[in-house]
Formats: C-alpha cells, sequence, structure tokens
C-alpha cells in the first residue's frame, strides 16, 4: 500500500509540507516501511543533503525502527528515450555524521 503524506498548506498558493520534514510517500507491506523523498532528477543531491543536516534528528529517528527504511527518487525526463527515468538512492543510519 502507498499513501501520499505530503500535504499543501491551505491558503499558501501550493506550499507544501513533508511529513516529519521530509517524506513525500510511504509505501508499507507486511515486512517494511518505506519513506520516500520525491523530487527532480536535479535536485535530488539537495534534497538528500537536507534530510541528513537540516532533517537530520527526524530521519535517524524514523530509521532507528525495524523495518523501516528510508530512500529519495530523483524523475528525469531521458530525451533519448523519451521517457521518465527514476533514480534512487537509499539514506541508512550509517549516512549520518556522529550519534
Amino acid at each position: 500500500m502507498v499513501a501520499l503524506v505530503e500535504q499543501t498548506i491551505p491558503g499558501t498558493r501550493g506550499i507544501k509540507r513533508d511529513l516529519y520534514g521530509f517524506l513525500d510517500f510511504l509505501a508499507v507491506n507486511q515486512y517494511e516501511t518505506l519513506g520516500v523523498q520525491a523530487t527532480s532528477l536535479s535536485n535530488k543531491s539537495s534534497r538528500k543533503n537536507k534530510i541528513l543536516t537540516e532533517r537530520a534528528d527526524e530521519a535517524k529517528q524514523w530509521l532507528s525502527f525495524p523495518g523501516r527504511r528510508l530512500e529519495v527518487w530523483g524523475w528525469g525526463w531521458s530525451e533519448k528515450d523519451k521517457s521518465w527515468t527514476l533514480d534512487t538512492t537509499e539514506i541508512t543510519l550509517g549516512d549520518f555524521d556522529g550519534p
């Protein structure tokens, strides 16, 4: 099961708020819960860096529970293939500096 957990803030002309400040989607099955930050391919590294710095406490808490995973998904248009491509990067507790 997958759910969009990002919210549009009323009265802001489309400003979005991510769940816990870094999650757009949750995917759940009997074995794991995957949190996804979805963005453009060109913005993927900045989203990852934001999670590792500005949202480090929340992300580490998210990942500290058994069966939880976190990925950043970057979508981009391939002119060569005339289709959308997806590049994913998993973030683990080992990606964070310090305790």
